[in-house]
């Protein structure tokens, strides 16, 4: 029995318009399924198949989070230990959390940083020791909110402890004891393959492949790069509690089981009727679907997306792999649920029509969603249009924040230019001493954000605030005399 339908994949993929994809079925008792389809890159024609490298995002943190199990259970980590008794340096802003706040904390999304996705990707140890000087977005331990900076620092402390790097950690610890042989976690290591996915935007309702996001300084949290053979390999790995395809148990039992329990609400993204997951383990989300327990996590990056969900009672599970940054949460789900009904027999739902509309083609507002426009909700109506207080050369030069960094205000081709992270983006003019600041990447989203000049009592230019981060106040950066 075919449990993967092509002929419905293939009309869901020209619905979202997705240039390439690869689904799996895995598990005991079943004939397994791989099957590929489109193109990994449609300028060139060539076929997305089994051999092509794929980065899956943020379903990367399940397999950090699985390092840390195996440090774990060989001593060198401990859970419910405090961070800074392995590093004093990191700490957070909050003193009490700086002294409580654990791996397993981190590994939960409960530090209560949030996302400040703009800081990332950073070097990991700079970033630990900066951590303490950055607001959060809620309380220490109050709800979860999901961070891609404290999962990158998550590396950073198995790197700190080992004295080797995170790449090497997860070829030893991960990558070697599952074969997964295709799989590494540096751009380096997919940049170069000739059968790498290219990446993809929908922009005007056409596919445009875009350049491939360098994000290893952020890689615990989303830059392992694998074929779908190789994810089936690590899904295999879970599926059967901690043990490889050898039979060698890699974690114990009760660190895996520990790894996978829910340690906290988590709100999911999916509306109440669509089998939304309610709980946050370490690097996934736990949840049921019909009367049945499953554990899943999304990835979304620069011009990928992709989904790993497996039902540990029923020991089955589902892989899907898309290369394009669009709205993958609804084929995802819909061809895993349709997938999970035929295995288990559970009904014979239409599935993708319960997550979209009828159509031959999704509108163009679904993929809109990845755009954040700070700036309009916090630049005043009543500055706009004004003229610039001091002349545009008394903008220039370096602002510090020591959490932040340093970022650097410079002319070219006579316009105002700002340098942060990795990129150089140009600042357009609003109204008196503010500014726009369009297509700030920051992990998922595009940001529109202010950029507002700030003077002191004599008319110098001191400070600068900027929206990097829309759940607190503008950020403000000190000039550098």
């Amino acid at each position: 029995m075919a449990y993967i339908d092509r002929e419905l994949v293939e009309r869901e993929m020209k619905y979202w318009r997705i240039p390439g994809a690869a689904l799996a079925v895995v598990g005991d008792g079943i004939e397994e399924e791989f099957e590929c389809f489109g193109f990994r890159d449609r300028e060139n024609g060539l076929p997305f198949d089994e051999d092509t490298l794929f980065c899956i995002a943020s379903c990367s943190k399940a397999m950090t989070s699985a390092l840390i199990a195996r440090l774990v259970a060989e001593g060198t980590l401990d859970y419910d230990k405090p961070v800074n008794s392995y590093i004093p340096e990191f700490g957070l802003f909050d003193p009490d959390a700086s002294e409580s706040f654990t791996l397993r904390d981190m590994l939960c999304h409960r530090t209560g940083f949030g996302a400040h996705d703009v800081l990332w990707p950073a070097d990991r140890g700079e970033l630990a020791r900066r951590m303490r000087y950055i607001e959060p977005c809620d309380t220490f331990r109050g709800r979860s909110l999901y961070s891609n900076v404290i999962y990158a620092l998550i590396g950073y402390v198995a790197e700190y402890v080992t004295g080797k790097t995170w790449p090497d950690l997860m070829k030893e610890y991960i990558f070697e004891p599952l074969h997964m042989d295709r799989t590494t976690c540096t751009a380096e290591g997919i940049i170069h393959d000739p059968a790498m996915a290219q990446p993809y935007y929908v922009i005007d309702g056409e596919n445009v492949k875009v350049p491939f996001w360098n994000i290893d300084g952020g890689g615990p949290a989303a830059s392992v790069n694998t074929t779908i053979r190789d994810f089936a390999k690590w899904l295999r790995f879970n599926i059967a509690g901690g043990v490889n395809e050898d039979g060698i148990r890699l974690i114990p039992e009760g660190i895996f089981a520990d790894m996978h329990s829910p340690q906290i609400e988590y709100k999911d993204f999916l509306p109440a009727d669509k089998y939304p997951c309610d709980s946050y383990c370490m690097g996934w989300r736990d949840g049921q679907y019909k009367g049945h327990r499953f554990q899943k996590h999304s990835g979304c990056i620069e011009g990928y997306c992709s989904f790993q969900m497996f039902m540990p009672d029923d020991r089955i599970g589902v892989l899907v792999m898309l290369n394009i940054q669009g709205p993958a949460a609804s084929f995802s789900h819909s061809m895993a649920y349709t997938i999970i009904d035929k295995v288990l027999k559970l009904g014979n739902e239409d599935w993708p029509h319960l997550f979209h509309d009828d159509g031959e083609r999704a509108p163009l507002s679904s993929y809109l969603g990845f755009y954040t426009d700070v700036a309009s909700q916090r630049l005043p109506r009543s500055l706009e249009g004004l003229p610039m207080t001091v002349p545009e050369s008394a903008f220039t030069g370096e602002y510090l924040n020591p959490g932040h960094g340093t970022v650097r205000v410079y002319s070219q081709e006579d316009r105002l230019m700002l340098h942060y992270r990795d990129q150089d983006l140009p600042l357009r003019h609003w109204g008196a001493d503010a500014f726009i600041m369009e297509n700030v990447k920051a992990d998922t989203q595009t940001m529109t954000v202010p950029v507002t000049f700030i003077k002191n009592e004599f008319g110098e230019v001191i400070k600068v605030a900027i929206g990097y981060e829309p759940q607190v106040e503008d950020i403000i950066f000190i000039r550098r005399v």
